[in-house]
Protein backbone atom coordinates (compact mmCIF):
# COMPACT_ATOMS: atom_id res chain seq x y z
CA UNK A 1 0.00 0.00 0.00
CA UNK A 2 0.98 3.62 -0.38
CA UNK A 3 0.49 6.22 2.32
CA UNK A 4 -0.53 9.80 1.59
CA UNK A 5 2.36 12.17 0.91
CA UNK A 6 3.30 14.75 3.53
CA UNK A 7 3.39 17.48 0.88
CA UNK A 8 0.98 20.26 1.87
CA UNK A 9 0.93 21.43 -1.76
CA UNK A 10 -0.11 18.04 -3.12
CA UNK A 11 -3.10 18.25 -5.44
CA UNK A 12 -5.70 15.52 -5.07
CA UNK A 13 -9.35 14.87 -5.71
CA UNK A 14 -11.90 12.96 -3.69
CA UNK A 15 -15.43 11.76 -4.33
CA UNK A 16 -18.30 12.96 -2.15
CA UNK A 17 -21.46 10.87 -1.79
CA UNK A 18 -24.35 10.86 0.64
CA UNK A 19 -27.54 9.01 1.49
CA UNK A 20 -27.19 5.89 -0.60
CA UNK A 21 -29.84 4.49 1.78
CA UNK A 22 -30.06 1.13 0.08
CA UNK A 23 -32.50 -1.54 1.23
CA UNK A 24 -33.45 -3.67 -1.78
CA UNK A 25 -31.91 -4.76 -5.07
CA UNK A 26 -33.25 -1.75 -6.96
CA UNK A 27 -31.86 0.70 -4.42
CA UNK A 28 -28.49 -1.06 -4.30
CA UNK A 29 -28.37 -0.92 -8.09
CA UNK A 30 -28.89 2.85 -8.05
CA UNK A 31 -26.22 3.27 -5.35
CA UNK A 32 -23.64 1.15 -7.13
CA UNK A 33 -24.29 2.86 -10.47
CA UNK A 34 -23.78 6.25 -8.83
CA UNK A 35 -20.56 5.24 -7.08
CA UNK A 36 -19.19 3.53 -10.19
CA UNK A 37 -20.00 6.57 -12.35
CA UNK A 38 -18.22 8.86 -9.89
CA UNK A 39 -15.22 6.53 -9.74
CA UNK A 40 -15.01 6.45 -13.55
CA UNK A 41 -15.03 10.26 -13.56
CA UNK A 42 -12.38 10.48 -10.83
CA UNK A 43 -10.38 7.23 -11.08
CA UNK A 44 -7.45 8.68 -9.15
CA UNK A 45 -9.59 9.82 -6.20
CA UNK A 46 -7.63 9.89 -2.96
CA UNK A 47 -10.72 8.65 -1.08
CA UNK A 48 -14.52 8.63 -1.05
CA UNK A 49 -16.11 10.89 1.56
CA UNK A 50 -19.53 9.49 2.46
CA UNK A 51 -21.90 11.64 4.43
CA UNK A 52 -23.91 8.86 6.06
CA UNK A 53 -27.05 6.79 5.58
CA UNK A 54 -25.34 3.95 3.77
CA UNK A 55 -28.32 1.66 4.38
CA UNK A 56 -32.04 2.26 4.83
CA UNK A 57 -33.03 0.20 7.86
CA UNK A 58 -32.40 2.02 11.10
CA UNK A 59 -33.42 1.32 14.64
CA UNK A 60 -32.68 -1.27 17.28
CA UNK A 61 -31.15 -3.85 14.96
CA UNK A 62 -30.51 -2.68 11.43
CA UNK A 63 -29.96 -5.42 8.92
CA UNK A 64 -26.44 -6.74 8.50
CA UNK A 65 -27.38 -8.04 5.06
CA UNK A 66 -27.86 -4.43 3.90
CA UNK A 67 -24.25 -3.61 4.79
CA UNK A 68 -23.10 -6.84 3.18
CA UNK A 69 -24.89 -5.98 -0.06
CA UNK A 70 -23.73 -2.35 0.08
CA UNK A 71 -20.10 -3.42 0.26
CA UNK A 72 -20.54 -6.28 -2.20
CA UNK A 73 -22.12 -4.18 -4.98
CA UNK A 74 -19.28 -1.65 -4.83
CA UNK A 75 -16.43 -3.86 -3.63
CA UNK A 76 -14.24 -3.13 -6.64
CA UNK A 77 -14.24 0.57 -5.70
CA UNK A 78 -13.72 -0.01 -1.97
CA UNK A 79 -10.81 -2.36 -2.69
CA UNK A 80 -9.02 0.48 -4.51
CA UNK A 81 -10.15 3.67 -2.82
CA UNK A 82 -10.28 4.42 0.92
CA UNK A 83 -13.72 5.14 2.35
CA UNK A 84 -14.24 7.94 4.88
CA UNK A 85 -17.70 7.75 6.45
CA UNK A 86 -19.89 9.77 8.77
CA UNK A 87 -22.68 8.07 10.67
CA UNK A 88 -26.16 8.93 9.45
CA UNK A 89 -29.47 8.48 11.23
CA UNK A 90 -30.20 5.33 9.18
CA UNK A 91 -26.86 3.90 10.31
CA UNK A 92 -27.90 4.19 13.95
CA UNK A 93 -28.75 0.98 15.76
CA UNK A 94 -28.47 -0.68 19.12
CA UNK A 95 -26.30 -3.41 17.64
CA UNK A 96 -23.73 -0.87 16.33
CA UNK A 97 -23.55 -2.59 12.91
CA UNK A 98 -22.19 0.60 11.35
CA UNK A 99 -18.99 0.66 13.41
CA UNK A 100 -18.13 -2.98 12.75
CA UNK A 101 -17.42 -2.16 9.11
CA UNK A 102 -14.86 0.62 9.52
CA UNK A 103 -11.43 0.89 11.08
CA UNK A 104 -11.60 4.47 12.34
CA UNK A 105 -9.90 6.27 15.20
CA UNK A 106 -11.75 5.64 18.46
CA UNK A 107 -9.86 8.05 20.72
CA UNK A 108 -12.68 10.62 20.79
CA UNK A 109 -14.67 8.43 23.20
CA UNK A 110 -11.58 7.93 25.37
CA UNK A 111 -11.22 11.66 25.99
CA UNK A 112 -14.66 13.20 25.38
CA UNK A 113 -16.72 14.73 28.15
CA UNK A 114 -19.76 13.19 26.41
CA UNK A 115 -18.98 10.08 24.38
CA UNK A 116 -20.79 8.88 21.27
CA UNK A 117 -23.02 5.79 21.41
CA UNK A 118 -20.86 4.12 18.75
CA UNK A 119 -17.07 4.17 18.96
CA UNK A 120 -15.17 5.51 15.96
CA UNK A 121 -17.87 7.89 14.70
CA UNK A 122 -15.96 11.08 15.54
CA UNK A 123 -12.46 11.26 14.08
CA UNK A 124 -10.14 13.42 12.00
CA UNK A 125 -7.27 13.19 9.57
CA UNK A 126 -5.06 15.52 7.55
CA UNK A 127 -4.51 15.07 3.84
CA UNK A 128 -2.34 17.62 2.09
CA UNK A 129 -3.37 21.06 3.28
CA UNK A 130 -6.77 20.00 4.66
CA UNK A 131 -7.95 18.91 8.09
CA UNK A 132 -11.00 16.67 7.73
CA UNK A 133 -13.18 16.29 10.83
CA UNK A 134 -15.82 13.56 10.69
CA UNK A 135 -18.57 14.25 13.19
CA UNK A 136 -21.34 12.08 14.58
CA UNK A 137 -24.45 14.23 14.88
CA UNK A 138 -26.71 11.36 15.93
CA UNK A 139 -26.06 11.78 19.67
CA UNK A 140 -27.33 15.37 19.63
CA UNK A 141 -29.91 14.72 22.35
CA UNK A 142 -27.26 13.99 24.98
CA UNK A 143 -26.74 16.87 27.40
CA UNK A 144 -23.39 18.52 26.74
CA UNK A 145 -22.74 16.64 23.50
CA UNK A 146 -22.34 19.74 21.33
CA UNK A 147 -20.04 21.31 23.90
CA UNK A 148 -17.95 18.13 23.86
CA UNK A 149 -17.79 18.18 20.05
CA UNK A 150 -16.90 21.86 20.09
CA UNK A 151 -14.00 21.24 22.47
CA UNK A 152 -12.77 18.36 20.28
CA UNK A 153 -13.03 20.43 17.09
CA UNK A 154 -11.10 23.30 18.72
CA UNK A 155 -8.46 20.79 19.81
CA UNK A 156 -8.16 19.45 16.25
CA UNK A 157 -7.88 22.93 14.72
CA UNK A 158 -5.27 23.98 17.28
CA UNK A 159 -3.27 20.80 16.71
CA UNK A 160 -3.20 21.43 12.96
CA UNK A 161 -2.62 25.17 12.63
CA UNK A 162 -0.42 24.60 9.60
CA UNK A 163 -3.28 23.50 7.30
CA UNK A 164 -5.07 25.97 5.06
CA UNK A 165 -8.51 24.30 5.02
CA UNK A 166 -10.74 22.72 7.65
CA UNK A 167 -13.62 20.52 6.50
CA UNK A 168 -16.34 19.22 8.82
CA UNK A 169 -18.24 16.21 7.51
CA UNK A 170 -21.49 15.26 9.19
CA UNK A 171 -24.85 13.87 8.18
CA UNK A 172 -27.45 16.28 9.47
CA UNK A 173 -27.66 20.00 9.92
CA UNK A 174 -26.03 20.98 13.19
CA UNK A 175 -28.09 24.12 13.52
CA UNK A 176 -31.82 24.28 13.88
CA UNK A 177 -34.24 26.96 14.91
CA UNK A 178 -35.89 26.93 18.30
CA UNK A 179 -39.63 27.15 18.66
Amino acid sequence: FTTAPDDKNENYSFIYITDTQAQNDEMFNVSQKTVHAAYRMVPDAAFVLCNGDLVETSGANNSEWEYEQWFDTMQDVWMNCPLVVAQGNHDTSGNSNFTYHFNTDTTYNDKAAVATAMDGTVYSFVRGDVLFMVINYEDWKKDGYFESLSAWMSEQVNAHKDVKWRVANYHKNMFKGRR
